[in-house]
């Protein structure tokens, strides 16, 4: 039997060639509509659906970076170590550290020198300045008793000038003593600011480089990115990860329904499984 082939007719061209686009339409529109859905739903319930796999989820992510420019010299910890608060991590060398810590620490020795200078002339102004106080209003008193006879011409002239030079040296004395004795004691008030400063700066410089030391500041296990020695590493650069938090066991083939909150790093697999967290 032959199948006779229907051949579109010439009076309907225009409406079938009208009808085949739209039905090509209406698989573009309702290709693009489903994809639409797709992520709308993924977007709104997608996080709470987890395509189990075998390994462990981690649900958080801890990152060590460097606090300073500096080369790696050790690494103490593998990828997959179980680590404590307080675990050394790694061993790193800082020049530029090092050489900050000196600069501050000898400063901070001028500094210290300085001020004990200035408390010795602080202590000398003030032992000498009640004696030029003194004399300088004894010579004020034997002024006024020459001032007293010389109206009766007893004293000479001579003996009378050599009086008022006397009495104008001690009172400049005095005066000289008095302004130094501020300046001293305000330029050491200064001096002892700036010690205290540059000798908390070095115990804060001292604290941050900990002589090279990185430890751990949580609890965790190692993550996968680890430097190797001889690394140079800049400041904020990242060093290594340590994953914390709960672990969760995933068996492979399931669909788990997760309601917790979703934190930095959930859902980082991990190849290998430790029987501790499981």
């Amino acid at each position: 039997m032959k199948y006779i082939r229907k051949r579109p007719r010439i009076d309907n061209l225009d409406r079938q060639q009208r009808k085949g686009s739209g039905r090509l339409s209406r698989s573009i529109y309702l290709l693009i509509l489903g994809a639409l859905i797709v992520s709308l739903a993924n977007y709104l319930v997608g996080g709470m659906f987890i395509l189990s796999a075998d390994g462990i989820v981690l649900a958080q992510r801890y990152i060590v970076s460097a606090g300073y420019p500096a080369t790696v010299d050790k690494v103490l910890v593998s990828e997959g170590d179980s680590v404590t608060q307080g675990t050394p991590l790694l061993q790193l060398t800082s020049f530029d550290m090092v050489k900050e810590i000196a600069e501050l620490s000898v400063r901070t020795s001028e500094l210290a020198v300085r001020e004990g200078e200035l408390q010795g002339k602080v202590a000398t102004n003030t032992a000498l300045l009640p004696l030029a106080e003194r004399s300088a209003n004894e010579s004020n008193s034997a002024i006024l008793r020459l001032d007293r006879v010389s109206t009766r011409g007893l004293v000479l002239a001579n003996r009378r000038d050599e009086a008022l030079t006397a009495n104008y040296q001690a009172a400049e004395r005095y005066a000289q003593l008095r302004a130094e004795s501020q300046v001293t004691a305000n330029e050491l008030r200064v001096v002892e600011a700036s010690r205290q400063v540059a000798a908390d700066a070095v115990h804060k410089m001292k604290a941050i480089y900990g002589e090279g030391k990185v430890t751990a500041a949580v609890t965790g296990i190692v993550g996968s990115k680890i430097p190797v020695p001889g690394q140079v590493v800049r400041l904020g650069d990242e060093m290594l990860q340590i994953n914390g938090g709960k672990a969760y066991r995933l068996l492979a083939g399931w669909v788990s329904f997760s309601c917790h909150q979703r934190h930095e790093g959930s859902g980082e697999r991990r190849e290998r499984a430790r029987d501790g967290n499981s």
